[in-house]
């Protein structure tokens, strides 16, 4: 018999107010960029580490580790603002929301989560640059000009939060989009 496997990631999960303000960028957004994947309402998140297929005997040690590491920090806050674009902003493939506060946290836990991750045999990634995607642009376009539009969200009002938590997610793929569930939560907890 075949073993399955759960496509899942690591990340922080945001509460329903931010993900509104998301939304509501991403409004005034589409009217000026076309042909883009939007992030659907729900679905806003900042990932941690993506893992893949995972084969379901795996899930326990990997929540091992991540208990691991949680355990190592104290809530800490965020706080968003800043639109960039993966690559670059001539040549992008992702459109996101960066931070304000707390980049050097949540690199740090990236990190920390990528490193212990590469022992249990995932792949590496080398670069960490905490962020939110608003979208995934499908043809080539260049946003060099969207400078005065983009500037308008360089701070954003109450896009402030605590991470207490992060969560292994797992994510299904459907024709309408990804479904993203909660496998668990670890408490962030030193003392």
């Amino acid at each position: 018999m075949r073993e399955t496997s759960i496509r899942c990631f690591i990340a922080i999960e945001l509460p329903d107010s931010i993900q509104e303000i998301f939304e509501e960028i991403q409004t005034t957004l589409r009217s000026r960029i076309s042909h883009a994947s939007w992030t659907k309402l729900g679905n806003f998140h900042l990932t941690l580490k993506f893992l893949g297929d995972v084969k379901q005997n795996r899930i326990s040690e990997i929540g091992n580790t991540i208990e691991y590491i949680s355990k190592k920090y104290e809530p800490f806050p965020l706080n968003f603002g800043g639109i960039g674009a993966f690559p670059n902003i001539p040549r992008p493939r992702v459109l996101w929301i960066g931070l304000k506060q707390g980049t050097l946290t949540t690199t740090e836990l990236g990190q920390e989560i990528n490193t212990e991750m590469i022992h249990l045999g995932f792949k590496n990634e080398s670069r960490f640059h905490p962020h939110v995607t608003l979208a995934r642009i499908r043809n080539p376009v260049n946003f060099s000009g969207f400078k005065d539009l983009f500037e308008k969200y360089d701070t954003l009002q109450n896009s402030k939060l605590t991470v207490n938590e992060i969560v292994l997610v797992k994510s299904k793929l459907h024709p309408s989009g990804a479904v993203y569930t909660p496998i668990k939560k670890f408490q962030l907890s030193r003392r």
